[in-house]
């Protein structure tokens, strides 16, 4: 009795083997009429910093500045239409599409949008579904600008830089902020300064005079206030004029002492 359930067992279990084949097979085999999925469907859009890259980059970087989108995957000879909206407002802020390459790649020029979260969408005519999107940010850091000036030899102590007036080399110039030094710069051999990196603000410029000159531009109290705001700021120069060694005189007289008693 033993031995016909066990032989019972492996009949229905044959019997269900069989089922799930047949099963699997009918699964398996396209149904008549059935249509293969259209061609060039496949690809993915990826959002990279900057305009260039030394190699191919695969991996998505969601948040960048500058930017262009990278299309990898795709069908050789596809069209990609993409477009990019405010997240959220769904407004559209750029759009255009790509022509794949022979390698399947293909991508943008650089981008700049405003700092903010996006979305970019592409389709492929003819591609079931809707279109296909990711979510990426937009953040830069502030924008920094430059401070320039030059120190001049005024020779005739007038203020002005006239022809022939020459920079100074080699002087300390220093900026400050909040009265406090947050830079110091040697004039170059054209007696030219610069500081460089600086974010929107107000500054103080100050030179550090040397012994045996004076200052002749600017007036009093001798320092140059620079506003920064959107742009570069220049000529925040000083003039300066040496000043003169006195000179004095010994004078005296000889005489022929005749008598000799020294008056």
């Amino acid at each position: 009795m033993g031995v016909r359930r066990y032989g019972k067992h492996i009949a229905v279990l044959g019997v269900a083997l069989g089922v799930a084949l047949l099963v699997g097979g009918l699964v398996m085999v396209p149904a008549a009429g059935a249509k293969p999925a259209p061609p060039g469907c496949n690809g993915d859009i990826k959002t990279h910093d900057g305009n260039g890259e030394p190699s191919p980059i695969t991996k998505d970087e969601p948040k960048v500045c500058g930017f262009h989108l990278h299309a990898f995957n795709f069908d050789p000879q596809a069209s990609v239409i993409w477009r990019i909206e405010t997240q959220p407002g769904g407004a559209t802020v750029d759009s255009g599409s790509l022509n794949i390459g022979n390698d399947g790649a293909a991508r943008t020029g650089e981008m700049n949008l405003a700092d903010g979260m996006y979305k970019v969408y592409w389709h492929q005519d003819g591609c079931p579904g809707g279109d296909k999107h990711k979510v990426f940010k937009v953040e830069c850091p502030p924008p920094t600008y430059c401070v320039s000036g030059a120190k001049w030899n005024d020779l005739n102590g007038d203020g002005d830089r006239d022809g022939g007036e020459a920079g100074l080399s080699g002087w300390t110039i220093q900026l400050r902020q909040g009265g406090n030094v947050i830079a110091t710069t040697t004039t170059d051999a054209n007696g030219d300064y610069e500081f460089c990196s600086l974010a929107a603000g107000n500054y103080t410029v100050n030179e550090v005079l040397k012994n045996g000159w004076t200052q002749t531009f600017p007036t009093a109290p001798g320092t140059q206030a620079v506003n920064i705001t959107n742009a570069d700021v220049t000529g925040k120069d000083f003039g300066n004029q040496q000043l003169s060694v006195p000179k004095y005189y010994i004078s005296g007289m000889k005489w022929n002492d005749r008598n000799g008693d020294g008056v």
